[in-house]
Formats: C-alpha cells, structure tokens, sequence
C-alpha cells in the first residue's frame, strides 16, 4: 500500500501525488471502502482510486534509478514495423504506452522521431497519430524523470542530451 505524499504513476495519466489514503468525504454516503486520493503533478484534477484498484499503479523510480535508466537510454534498441497498417501501428502504439515501461516509451520515441524525420526528408507532413503518440510517451517519460530526479519538466529533454546525448 502506497503512502501519502508518495509519487506513483497510475494509469496512463502518469505521474500522480498521493494526497490521502482513506476513504474520501464525497464517497462516505456510498463507500467504506479505503481509496487513494492522486493529484497528476502535470494536470490538474483529483482522482479517487480504490487502494486494491485495478488500474496500473508503481512508485516513481528514485534519483538513483532514474540516473541507472538514463545511462541505458543509448543502448535501448527495439524496432516497430513500418509498414504496419495505421489501425495496427495506433495498437502497437497503445500497447507500447500501456505497458507502463520506461523502456518501451524510449523505443517508441526515438521510433516516432526517426519516422518523422523520415517524412520531412521526404516533404511530407508528419502523421498526426505519430505526434500524438509523440507527446504521450514523452509526457509519461519526461514526467517520471523530472521528480525522479528533482529538476522541472522542461530540463528533462536537455539534461538528458547534456548527459548522453540526443534520444531522437
């Protein structure tokens, strides 16, 4: 069971703060059951989740894992097929952002990147889907990295470059 004031990431939202575990005042006329009460850290909303939810939930990996996690992001290797219908590619997409692994986010970015880089070598317009899927797997990656190793959202890309060089 998680704690309050612990950084988790639930579901595809991502990175959450757990503000309170118990059950919450608006759920007391209709539950006794104990919830987690998240606050994205990147949104701004309030999600009440039972403890035993069965939604994705994991800590946020420490300062020391997360400096471990970027010295291996040069050495993460995966391929997606490119020549996978769109409806295919959007599952692998969503597979990809759904396992939940810091890993497989890398995969997917430096995927999308090169296919976009790709199109605009060849003059043409980048897939919105590939954008989209751009932005999630970056916002999940660069939001856990960010309190992960202290430092605001926006430093995550360039720290990472200044470490090791461009992921793209």
């Amino acid at each position: 069971m998680f704690q309050k004031g612990e950084y988790v990431i639930y579901g595809s939202t991502g990175v959450c703060r757990i503000v309170d575990v118990g059950v919450p005042d608006i759920l007391k006329d209709t539950t006794d059951k104990q919830h987690y009460t998240l606050c994205p850290v990147y949104r701004e909303e309030t999600i009440y989740t039972p403890v035993d939810t069965a939604v994705f939930i994991r800590p946020v990996m420490d300062s020391s894992q997360a400096e471990k996690f970027i010295a291996t992001i040069p050495h993460i290797n995966g391929t997606i097929d490119m020549n996978l219908n769109s409806k295919t590619l959007r599952e692998k997409y969503r597979s990809m952002i759904d396992s939940h692994s810091c890993d497989d986010l890398v995969i997917l970015i430096k995927f999308i990147k090169a296919k976009i880089a790709k199109a605009q070598r060849d003059k043409r317009k980048p897939n919105e889907v590939d954008q989209d899927y751009l932005k999630k797997a970056q916002s999940l990656l660069y939001g856990e990295l960010s309190i992960a190793l202290d430092i605001p959202y926006d430093d995550v890309p360039e720290r990472i470059n200044m470490l090791l060089g461009s992921i793209e």
